[in-house]
């Protein structure tokens, strides 16, 4: 008895666990200061993220995205002495994301091209949310909703061994109207630069 017992257990674990594969979505950049009207990204996160995402679906007129970083955590594979190169390099071909709390919204799949270098890290904006699909969601006027994002992300390494991240949770919180059009105070009421767009989370330099 004690032994099916076991068997069991193992069993539950295996079901639960996912397959390492090195590669992760590790976590949401916050957005840079515009530099001279332009919205420049580090090559990795150079701060997180902190609290949830917003998106006015009111006010937005662009896709909703996140600067998201990937890391590689698998060694490299190059051998200089014998010539063998880095099979463990890491290309990120399609991000997969379903949608909790937001029922008119399906999965949708996003092709991307990302290189994540093997013991590296790459960090890149992704449309979450297309712009198509704002009126999709369960909003009203002045009000506002919890929606969360549950990303994957699926590629191949050099070597052409397939791969699948784990899965990802963003929570992003869904308004109409909360978020005003331009942020700006009277003293300095005009916009010069925003990352990476109006009526979503970002940072604004004013003038």
């Amino acid at each position: 008895m004690k032994r099916l017992i076991a068997l069991a257990a193992l069993a539950f674990l295996g079901s639960c666990s996912a397959p390492y594969s090195g590669v992760t979505i590790f976590e949401v950049c916050a957005f840079p200061t515009p530099t001279a009207g332009a919205c420049v990204f580090s090559p990795t996160c150079a701060n997180t993220l902190a609290g949830p995402a917003f998106l006015d679906v009111a006010t937005a007129p662009q896709d909703f995205v996140l600067p998201i970083q990937f890391n590689n955590q698998l060694a490299s594979s190059a051998n200089e002495a014998n010539g063998t190169v880095d099979a463990n390099t890491a290309y990120i071909e399609s991000i997969q994301i379903e949608y909790s709390g937001a029922n008119g919204l399906a999965p949708v799949t996003v092709p991307v091209t990302i290189t994540v270098p093997s013991a590296g890290a790459t960090s890149q904006v992704i449309p979450l949310i297309p712009q198509s699909d704002f009126a999709k969601l369960p909003v009203a006027p002045g009000a506002s909703t919890n929606v969360v994002m549950s990303l994957k992300a699926t590629g191949r390494f050099l070597s052409q061994q397939s791969f699948t991240t784990q899965s990802f949770q963003i929570p992003v919180t869904v308004c109409s109207g909360c978020l005003a059009f331009n942020p700006c105070p009277p003293s300095t009421p005009t916009v010069s630069g925003v990352c990476p767009q109006l009526g979503q989370t970002n940072t604004v330099s004013c003038q």
